[in-house]
């Protein structure tokens, strides 16, 4: 009987048991289970982590680059791009230039859209090319009548007419209606750029120079950047200039190449 009852009492705690230890393996599982999702979402945060890293590393490194680009001009321009960039609007640029430096199909404006186009590549631009034949009296007169129209353009490139001024204005009249035109631009665009520079020199030229001095002491004394692309060229007194001039004066390949590199390399802090 003894024996019996000891039997029966092992049969009951080993059932016990069992039941016991599949219960506690049960709620092991669930804890398991409940532990799985924490992973996947600190995996999660870290991808999302590192993305965002990116994102902000390629942010950096394109306004580091435009920081660059822009680093020759004058604040408020500088702004201008950079604006740009924030706002994904394109930047208006509005080129001035002699009917007879525009005679080449590739010639210093077409290099010059090429060149900031490449350097710019982030930033959308939009060009305008006016071409003019006149005196510095005519220019006048035609900002003034409205018969050129800057409206919108955030920046004007303006050749001067200094190259049609020689033989019909003095010095001092071409400097009176050079300032009088500053002057006009930027009351009636005071939110656009300008920039100012002389049309190509002339071999051996003596007051044509001179004219063209006189003028860029104008525009500086005006706050107007000018940009003296002719550092670039052999002196008027230099025989290599004739390679960059053909027989009538007008800039060759090579002259347009000289004009159009200086300027890109302007806007592009070199």
């Amino acid at each position: 009987m003894f024996k019996k009852s000891m039997l029966i009492l092992s049969i009951i705690i080993t059932v016990i048991i069992i039941i016991l230890g599949h219960r506690a393996w049960v709620n092991s599982q669930k804890d398991i289970h409940r532990l799985s999702p924490t992973v996947v979402e600190s995996t999660s945060e870290s991808v999302e982590s590192t993305d965002s890293e990116e994102s902000t590393d390629n942010n950096s490194e394109e306004d580091t680059g435009l920081s660059a680009l822009i680093a020759n001009q004058p604040e408020h321009v500088q702004e201008i791009w950079l604006n740009s960039q924030e706002t994904d609007e394109p930047v208006d640029i509005a080129i001035i230039a002699t009917e007879s430096s525009l005679l080449l199909d590739e010639n210093w404006t077409t290099l010059l859209q090429e060149g900031l186009t490449s350097n710019y590549s982030g930033v959308v631009l939009n060009y305008s090319i006016i071409p003019y034949e006149g005196t510095s009296e005519d220019q006048l007169t035609s900002l003034d009548e409205g018969s050129i129209s800057l409206e919108d353009q955030d920046i004007v490139l303006y050749e001067l007419p200094t190259i049609h001024d020689g033989g019909v204005l003095s010095i001092d009249d071409q400097v009176y209606y050079t300032r009088l035109f500053l002057e006009e631009f930027q009351t009636s665009y005071p939110d656009s750029a300008l920039f100012a520079f002389p049309s190509q020199p002339f071999q051996n030229a003596t007051y044509y120079p001179e004219m063209v001095e006189a003028v860029r002491e104008t525009v500086e004394e005006n706050n107007i950047p000018y940009l003296n692309h002719w550092t670039d060229w052999p002196s008027t007194d230099d025989p290599e200039l004739e390679n960059y001039l053909t027989e009538d004066d007008e800039p060759t390949e090579l002259g347009h190449t000289t004009w159009g590199t200086n300027l890109v390399n302007y806007f592009s802090s070199n």
